[in-house]
């Protein structure tokens, strides 16, 4: 994982903490053998006291469980389009607050809104019901 992979998923997953991000862990002894993986409904619960170690350390490989956009309920896509709406609509001093509260809809709801599953940092938790 480059340093740019890393800095990105950290920001994620910094931003996610309130909110009891879930993610999969595979740790590996130095050799490379895997020596366990949490996943699914063992996912680890991140805390501020892990979270970097984990990100940085190469024996661990840690990936969100995230929500892509395209899952949204009908319910969530019409508060996302009213915050969008809101963005969209605000005075240029407003703009700001309302952009932030629009994304901590999305990581509250755990919606992958920087393209992590694709790039392969995520996993899509569509259908697993871990939160």
């Amino acid at each position: 994982m480059t340093q740019e992979q890393k800095d990105l998923l950290l920001k994620c997953l910094y931003a996610r903490l309130p909110y009891g991000v879930k993610c999969e862990v595979i740790k590996r002894r130095i050799d490379g053998e895997i020596v366990y993986i949490r996943t699914g409904s063992d996912a680890l619960e991140l805390t501020v006291n892990n979270i970097k170690e984990i990100v940085t350390n190469s024996m661990y490989e840690i990936k969100p469980y995230l929500f892509p956009l395209s899952s949204m309920t009908e319910e969530q896509s019409n508060i996302y389009g009213d915050f969008c709406y809101s963005v969209i609509h605000s005075l240029a001093w407003d703009m700001q607050a309302e952009l932030n509260e629009l994304i901590d809809w999305l990581n509250k709801n755990m919606f992958d809104w920087r393209g992590l599953i694709p790039k392969g940092l995520a996993k899509d938790a569509t259908g697993l019901n871990i939160y």
